[in-house]
């Protein structure tokens, strides 16, 4: 979770050096929002139970700093496009109320992006069907339960 921050972190480090007067240009801000990470990581996830608090947290670093460098262009836009669509998979795989959530982040990249194409969008959609649609197809496969006299001898 710690390295996903650090992804997202430069992102946002990226953004706060271009922005004029950013508080988290300078080391007292580096030094807040590690404080914050160090704060809410540890006390906001649960760390004695096996929940995927962390996976889904990790997860969403990862989104929001794709999101964020996908928003701003650049060199590496098909490798930020595929992380963004994996991060999102993985983050469905650990709380299904991720999927839903996915999809408007998808939409929101669209709408972000709309003057630069749609190639962005459609390559982190293409990685995220690819994870989590064979994953819902066999979990809403429904199969027919036998009934206990079905199979009872008489």
């Amino acid at each position: 979770m710690f390295v996903a921050f650090e992804h997202m972190l430069m992102s946002i480090l990226d953004l706060a050096a271009r922005t004029r007067n950013s508080m988290l240009a300078g080391p007292w801000g580096l030094a807040g929002a590690y404080t914050l990470f160090a704060f809410f990581g540890l006390t906001m996830v649960p760390q004695e139970l096996t929940t995927p608090d962390i996976v889904s947290g990790a997860a969403m670093f990862v989104v929001f700093g794709a999101l964020l460098r996908l928003r701003d262009g650049g060199l590496h836009e098909t490798r930020d496009a595929v992380a963004l669509g994996v991060a999102l998979g993985i983050g469905a795989f650990a709380k299904s109320f991720l999927v839903p959530w996915g999809a408007v982040c998808l939409v929101v990249l669209a709408v972000a992006t709309r003057s630069r194409g749609l190639r962005a969008s459609l390559i982190s959609g293409a990685v995220w069907a690819v994870i989590v649609l064979p994953w819902t197809a066999c979990c809403s496969h429904v199969r027919p339960v036998a009934s206990p006299s079905a199979t009872r001898d008489d």
